[in-house]
């Protein structure tokens, strides 16, 4: 039996596994929640104009961009509210430059302009690409195909002058920005698939795909039922519980007279439990592909902030089998906010193709069920557009959002490099104040008298909270800094890495659960945990780092043995050589907003 203590495993290639205590001490994925990102220094923005940044690409019927619009064309709406554009430039894309060389090249840097007054205009000299090959999502086939037209398009559809980097989602950047062909294209043929989604999630039977456990994580009533009606059909089971006239509250309470009468021809406390095992199934399965999505996002993040370093236009190629993103949208917008600070363009690419498929499971597939049930084959014909469509949703928001393209439904992906790989010829970019509620705002960017067959425009924006946004400056502030204040209760350890064939080092961090501020709610005691680790060379140089929020919602019995134990978390932090360096160790509890810090000089070998 397991140490009645919740280890909470945080890898740095973001594999959260949650060790739990015996089955009579099991923790509800309600309790303990995690997330986490890789940090950055770079990402840390502290914008003085508080601009809501949107970049416009307004097109005719073909495809193409269209320009000489002005700022009294455009109007945006927030959340229905028409607001004042308190920004206004225009940014010629090369191929444009390129046509009207002979003719004085305007200032660049956009800057604010009055309703009226002739705009800013950027007419960047040259482009920096940045291709991103998401190695951990698409398949080894769909890979190889979007390498071979990638390679394709740097031997026939790049411009001389371009910059061009490339980037992988399990190893960030691969080849540093160059002009030169050769090692990009050497890079690119090199990339190989590095899986680490399940196509039937942590089981076999109930066979629990990563968009069904998202489903039901997010209560979803039929698909839980048709994943519970399977499960009573595992071969090891022999269990009679035919589900399908439950109402949908009583399989979500199972402990309902109908369900717990154990002569009953639901299964009684069989199907009680049947219930649970299926739930705590499709939490684990969502939560490690939530953390594994988080980790692919982090690495676009990571690949815009190299972006925002480099010269001229600024492009993201992103090819990808797609992943699903569910509830990640702060983060998505984060990258969405980024990407727009600094002007970059973000395209997509559906590695798939013109992909299709059928609504039986993989011969592949190991199957454990005796019979599959009428209600679950309906179940996932039912959701398989659905899921094919959610996949691709990060890219296609992305696209939306920075006047970029998504090209999927193709397998032409020469012409999709192609056709992602032209720069815009005008883009229009907005401003406007943000709100200060916090809440998410929807924007509607129009023409005021002039026709457009479609633009694209960011969708909307997560507003600012000020005690928020004051919290996470006070975190990120520390991380800086060389005091060590110690007003969580939290006792940190360190001991080397056992990954092998890899320089690290693990970072224990055991929380004293009973003097903490938690607040309540009902019968829940709350509470948030923000962890932020950095690795630095002893001269100052940025290395590593990862950040991570635990949220806290305990019940009663829950607290009372953690307040005996403690609550730990083992953070695996690697670095690309041994050697001796600066770790620094930041946390922040969300109710007092108390700050622990700790700054350790260690040997990795």
């Amino acid at each position: 039996m397991l140490h009645p203590r919740v280890r909470l495993w945080i890898v740095f290639a973001a594999l959260f596994l949650l060790r739990l205590p015996s089955p009579s001490q099991t923790v509800s994925p309600d309790e303990v929640r995690i997330s986490s990102r890789p940090y950055s220094p770079q990402l840390v923005i502290r914008s003085v104009s508080r601009l809501v940044d949107i970049a416009v690409v307004v097109r005719d019927s073909r495809g193409n961009s269209i320009g000489g619009l002005s700022q009294d064309d455009f109007e945006v709406l927030d959340n229905g509210k028409k607001r004042t554009l308190t920004a206004f430039s225009i940014q010629i894309g090369a191929a444009e430059v390129s046509a009207k060389n002979s003719q004085p090249a305007p200032q660049p840097n956009p800057a604010p302009t009055e309703p009226g007054k002739t705009p800013t205009v950027t007419t960047p000299p040259s482009r920096s690409a940045a291709l991103f090959f998401d190695d951990i999502s698409t398949t080894a086939g769909d890979l190889r195909r979007a390498q071979l037209a990638a390679m394709r398009f740097m031997k026939e559809g790049r411009s001389p002058t371009d910059r061009i980097a490339v980037f992988t989602a399990s190893g960030g950047k691969v080849v540093d920005f160059t002009a030169d062909a050769a090692p990009v294209l050497a890079a690119i043929d090199a990339i190989r698939a590095h899986p680490r989604a399940w196509a039937a999630g942590g089981a076999s039977c109930p066979r629990i795909s990563a968009y069904e456990a998202y489903r039901i994580v997010n209560n979803d009533a039929m698909t839980l039922q048709a994943k519970v009606q399977e499960a009573c059909n595992c071969g090891s089971l022999q269990i009679t519980c035919d589900v399908s006239d439950l109402a949908p509250g009583e399989l979500e309470n199972p402990i309902s007279n109908r369900l717990s009468n154990a002569g009953s021809p639901y299964g009684g406390g069989n199907l009680t439990e049947i219930v649970n095992t299926t739930k705590a199934q499709a939490s684990q399965t969502w939560d490690f592909t939530r953390m594994v999505s988080q980790d692919v996002l982090g690495k676009i993040d990571s690949c815009v902030s190299e972006l925002a370093q480099q010269p001229g236009h600024r492009m993201l190629l992103i090819s990808s089998g797609g992943f699903l993103s569910g509830d990640l949208d702060t983060d998505e917008d984060a990258i969405i906010s980024h990407a727009l600070h600094a002007e970059v363009v973000v395209n997509s690419l559906d590695a798939k193709g013109l992909y299709s498929e059928g609504p039986l499971r993989s011969l592949s597939e190991t199957v454990e069920v005796n019979e599959l049930p009428v209600q679950t084959m309906m179940e996932e014909m039912r959701s398989l557009g659905d899921r094919l469509d959610s996949v691709d949703a990060a890219m296609a928001r992305f696209a939306e959002s920075t006047g970029g393209l998504l090209f999927r439904n193709n397998n032409d992906l020469d012409l999709g490099f192609h056709r992602l790989g032209v720069v815009p010829e005008y883009t229009y970019l907005l401003g406007v104040a943000p709100e200060d509620d916090g809440k998410y705002h929807r924007l509607k960017v129009q023409l005021v008298s002039k026709k457009a067959s479609f633009m694209q425009a960011r969708p909307g924006y997560f507003a600012p909270d000020k005690n928020e946004t004051a919290k996470r400056d006070a975190l990120y502030d520390e991380v800086a800094a060389s005091d060590v204040p110690s007003e969580v209760p939290v006792e940190i350890k360190l001991r080397p890495s056992t990954v092998p064939q890899q320089h690290g080092i693990i970072v224990t961090f055991v929380w004293g659960i009973k003097d903490l501020p938690f607040t309540k709610q009902n019968d829940r005691r709350l509470e948030r945990l923000s962890v932020v680790a950095t690795l630095s060379h002893l001269d100052g140089g940025f290395v590593t780092g990862r950040e991570a929020t635990m949220a806290l919602s305990l019940r009663p019995a829950t607290y009372e043995r953690f307040s005996k134990t403690g609550l730990a978390g083992d953070w695996t932090l690697l670095v690309p050589a041994a050697g001796r360096y600066r770790l620094r160790t930041v946390i922040q509890e969300s109710v007092q907003h108390k700050l622990t810090a700790k700054t350790d000089e260690i040997d990795i070998r």
